[in-house]
């Protein structure tokens, strides 16, 4: 607030008492050049709803997903990994040091028409088709292949992510999701997932609750 303030002083329009009052001020400092060298502070600070953490060396990619995130004016912070092929959540848990319970897949499946749809669980869990089937109302669900569920979402298996998708799938969730204090989940590119409250992909997403972990 402070650094605001001096941009105040500088360009603040003059007053009576006021311009015999600053001019000892303004004669000593370089307001406007002092000013200036603190903007970009100024911007880093103004803006604290979303950011990369322990990030500022490497080039966070900008996917649909974060896109997506950002103009849904979300609260989240993106932390980056190293991908290790058919590592799952319980790599990305163990290297960011959090519970596997807490990082969120999402997987691209169809039923027996091959309608697809997305599904949230979590990591340490997986999904009884046969419970689903029942919820969803059909005979049958099966995942998708990587190469269908590439051309539904656009996004590649293991870096799968429910913000930004391609088409408008429906979305199901585990309804134990939304009770976690927190969530990683996939921010759209192998490596990247975007730590938040549930309640924020509840407000983005608006996905169906389902009860079918085991």
């Amino acid at each position: 607030m402070w650094a605001f303030g001096l941009f105040y002083l500088y360009w603040m329009p003059a007053s009576a008492g006021m311009t015999a009052h600053l001019a000892p001020f303004r004669s000593t400092f370089n307001l406007q050049s002092y000013a200036f060298s603190l903007y970009p502070f100024i911007l880093a600070f103004s803006h604290p709803r979303h950011y990369i953490a322990g990030m500022a060396k490497e080039k966070i990619p900008s996917t649909p997903a974060v896109l997506v995130l950002k103009k849904s004016a979300a609260t989240f912070t993106l932390q980056t990994y190293a991908y290790e092929e058919h590592g799952g959540t319980k790599v990305s848990s163990r290297k960011l040091g959090v519970d596997e319970h807490c990082v969120i897949k999402t997987l691209v499946m169809e039923d027996e028409n091959a309608n697809p749809f997305m599904i949230l669980m979590h990591g340490d869990r997986e999904v009884s088709t046969k419970a689903l089937a029942r919820a969803l109302g059909v005979k049958t669900v099966r995942p998708c292949t990587p190469e269908t569920a590439h051309r539904h979402t656009g996004y590649f298996v293991g870096g799968t992510s429910p913000f930004g998708a391609k088409k408008d799938l429906k979305l199901y969730m585990e309804k134990t999701i939304s009770g976690l204090p927190e969530i990683f989940i996939n921010a759209g590119s192998r490596g990247l997932l975007a730590r938040m409250p549930p309640s924020e992909l509840v407000r983005i997403l608006n996905p169906f609750e389902v009860s079918v972990a085991i």
